[in-house]
């Protein structure tokens, strides 16, 4: 029996999925949670075999929850689930690594049949997540075509992520544990690499790649 929790701050299609879950047999589910406080008492509560996570969480950031759950004694497997995938949420995705990219869009049946197969060891993507990557020599999926957010590194992905909210470089610098000057520094090669040059720029530039939904 795989035990499946849900993470998803659309209450109705969090709820609607653990329904179709439940019906399938051999899938029982955990929980269902809002947030990612909730996702990460219930992943400790119930010891999930997977987790279902949507993407935009509004305040809250899916791959560090990812990354973390990565680093625990007992692995689940992650999927991933939005309405659209930007080359910056890949990117995201394939450095955690997950499991599993899939579109909220896609039939239902096509959700199941995926989420199947990830239970199985598979690495399930929608296929038009799927095109966009490529493996490497060393068997890691990477980006098709590369995107400025590949020559980010995960640090200067957080400190894009703190300025891009409007968190001043001081308080990034608490936030990271830091010095303002090793912040600033991550500030002027983000800005360099990416072309941008003021930080409304920046921001837009964030949310338009999909690195936090409000």
């Amino acid at each position: 029996m795989v035990r499946i929790l849900i993470i998803d701050d659309h209450r109705i299609f969090g709820e609607a999925l653990a329904l179709g879950l439940s019906s399938v047999n051999g899938f029982t589910v955990a929980g269902v949670a809002t947030n990612l406080t909730d996702g990460e008492r219930l992943v400790n509560s119930t010891r999930p075999d997977m987790i279902l996570a949507d993407v935009n969480l509004p305040h809250d950031n899916v791959f560090e929850f990812a990354r973390d759950v990565r680093m625990g004694v007992v692995v689940p497997r992650i999927v991933l689930l939005s309405a659209h995938c930007t080359d910056a949420m890949l990117e995201h995705a394939v450095r955690v690594p997950v499991d599993g990219y899939l579109l909220k869009t896609e039939p239902f049946d096509f959700l199941i049949s995926a989420i199947l197969g990830i239970a199985a060891g598979d690495k399930r993507y929608s296929a038009s997540i799927a095109e966009r990557l490529i493996t490497d020599p060393h068997g890691n999926l990477r980006l098709r075509v590369s995107n400025p957010m590949s020559d980010l590194s995960e640090r200067q992905l957080e400190v894009l992520r703190h300025l891009a909210r409007g968190t001043s470089v001081k308080e990034v610098a608490k936030l990271m544990h830091l010095s303002a000057k090793t912040i600033d520094s991550h500030k002027y090669r983000i800005m360099q690499r990416l072309d941008i040059h003021d930080r409304v720029e920046l921001a837009h530039f964030a949310r338009e790649q999909g690195l936090f939904a409000n």
